[in-house]
């Protein structure tokens, strides 16, 4: 349990479209979640809203985590100062010998090993895949950058060359996907075009209620 916990600004960007009262459900989600992890209940639509904060939300509870812990408690010292361990010039020889010869011995399985495992745990082409196949992620991010749906598939395909390029993997979806999220914000985003109001005269309806602080006509 938590007393406070930071509110980002992407998550107003992330809220600001909905209507009143699904906007105080989501908040109320973060702020429970923020303060005494509770996992929401939330329709899908509002899920995936949340879904786009939550990697803030839990990287803002490790850092409180740590710094209750007090950080790495400090060992071997005496009276304040490190221990110094006394270790005979021969038995130093020996250990560097002992530990080169296994070095040689073993090169080759940790290489292979570590190819392995770099593979295993790197799932970028299947995130890349899933997240341009979802509509909600898309919709989601179009509505929060104020673009097309189409310039964050354009967004998505460069995230992941540029991925690639920088041999970063993630080990699961949900990493992938947290990545995005801060990776999108520091992008050139191409704004969606304004209409006039002639062109669009139910969205220019809709604005001045908004204004004026009534609902949107449903039609």
């Amino acid at each position: 349990m938590r007393k406070s916990f930071i509110f980002y600004r992407t998550f107003f960007n992330a809220v600001q479209h909905l209507p009143d009262a699904e906007r105080l459900q989501i908040l109320m989600a973060i702020i429970r979640y923020a303060l005494d992890e509770d996992e929401p209940s939330l329709p899908p639509h509002l899920l995936a809203v949340f879904e786009v904060v939550r990697g803030n939300l839990d990287s803002s509870k490790e850092k409180y985590d740590r710094g209750k812990k007090g950080g790495r408690p400090a060992t071997g010292l005496d009276n304040g100062k490190p221990k110094s361990i006394q270790v005979s010039t021969t038995e130093n020889l020996n250990a560097f010998r002992l530990s080169q010869q296994k070095t040689n011995d073993n090169v080759n399985e940790n290489v292979n090993e570590n190819v392995n495992v770099n593979h295993n745990d790197n799932v970028n082409d299947n995130a890349h895949v899933t997240c341009k196949a979802d509509e909600a992620f898309i919709e989601l991010y179009a509505v929060q950058l104020q673009t097309t749906k189409n310039e964050i598939i354009r967004l998505i395909d460069f995230f992941h060359n540029h991925c690639t390029l920088t041999e970063k993997a993630h080990p699961t979806i949900a990493e992938y996907k947290r990545h995005f999220n801060h990776w999108v914000r520091y992008q050139d985003v191409k704004p969606l075009e304004k209409k006039q109001p002639w062109q669009d005269p139910d969205a220019y309806e809709d604005e001045w209620r908004r204004k004026l602080g009534k609902p949107p006509i449903q039609r």
